[in-house]
């Protein structure tokens, strides 16, 4: 008599409750289906991925070559939504500004405020109105637009600078008192910055004069 060991009835693997060869018979245009499906989503994303990689790389490369305010221009037109181009409309605004079309320039701040309020510079945008209205002898206006600033954007590097410059606007309009407050709110709510330094300046020369 042999003392091998009896075999044990072999396990059917179940799916769902089903032998695995009647589950793939039932589930089978499912699962290729799902495979597909998913094989199609890493294709577009890989397809996405490279396109993003290239207009990037080309959209830089345009603006790295960009000298005039066509070549910006250019650069806001063929890459819209892509960071450089807001570093254009920034420059082509200053450009625009410098050239004496300070409407064409203003227009464009404007147009990058409006399509990209969120972009990290658009202070920088916010101040060039400010900077067009003072050049264009607009002083309440240009005092207006440095508040909205610093309303706007009180968590950001143009914060304080929008207050000191306020308060030289004001300064040159001749309202020292209110120059003197203004300075001393930038010091007050600013006082690690640069401009904070010059507005206490600023309020130890004015103050005897503003009282």
């Amino acid at each position: 008599m042999s003392n091998l060991p009896a075999e044990e009835p072999s396990q059917e693997v179940m799916l769902a409750g089903l032998p695995a060869d009647l589950f793939w018979e039932k589930y089978k245009s499912q699962i290729l289906g799902g495979i597909a499906a998913g094989v199609i989503l890493l294709l577009a994303a890989g397809a996405w991925f490279l396109y993003a990689h290239n207009v990037r790389v080309s959209s830089e490369a345009q603006f790295a070559s960009a000298q005039t305010p066509e070549d910006y221009r250019a650069v806001v037109d063929a890459y819209p939504s892509t960071p450089v181009a807001a570093n254009a409309l920034l420059l082509l605004a200053a450009a625009q500004r410098a050239g004496g079309d300070l409407a064409a320039s203003t227009a464009t701040y404007e147009e990058l405020l409006g399509s990209r309020p969120t972009y990290p510079l658009a202070p920088s945008a916010s101040l060039g109105l400010a900077a067009n209205a003072e050049v264009a002898n607009q002083a309440s206006r240009a005092v207006e637009l440095l508040q909205q600033t610093t309303v706007s954007y009180q968590n950001s590097y143009a914060a304080p600078y929008a207050l000191y410059a306020s308060g030289e606007a004001l300064l040159r309009e001749g309202k020292r008192s209110d120059a003197v407050k203004m300075f001393r709110d930038l010091a007050g709510s600013y006082p690690e910055s640069a401009s904070a330094n010059l507005a206490l300046m600023q309020v130890e020369q004015l103050a005897p004069l503003a009282e």
